[in-house]
């Protein structure tokens, strides 16, 4: 399988096409990259203006089931989650506390 860069002037046509590993089922854009789904070959993460193969992401074999091998098929972005750590102390007292929360945040591609 194959993935296009588009053209979207007043004609659609493809510019740029680069063959996968795997047949491409579902493609994420993730800021300055973009993720394809390759099936039994895991996610190729691509640039997101050359399509040159940065990085191929394999699925963990302890989350796939005996006798299959870990895959992406389909694949849902999910905003990032920073986490926010403080700490307070209270002068006299012989330790500190510590704050922490996950908040997740909004983020355009």
């Amino acid at each position: 399988g194959s993935v296009c860069k588009w053209h979207q002037g007043g004609s659609f046509h493809c510019v740029m096409r680069v063959v996968c590993s795997g047949l491409p089922s579902a493609v994420l854009p993730m800021g300055r990259r973009v993720w394809v789904c390759c099936g039994k070959a895991g996610i190729e993460v691509r640039d997101a203006v050359t399509l040159e193969l940065v990085e191929t992401l394999r699925g963990s074999p302890a989350h796939a089931p005996a006798g299959t091998h870990a895959g992406a098929v389909g694949a849902l972005r999910v905003g990032a989650v920073e986490r926010r750590t403080a700490w307070t102390w209270v002068p006299g007292e012989s330790h500190a506390q510590v704050w922490d929360r996950e908040e997740a945040e909004a983020r355009l591609s």
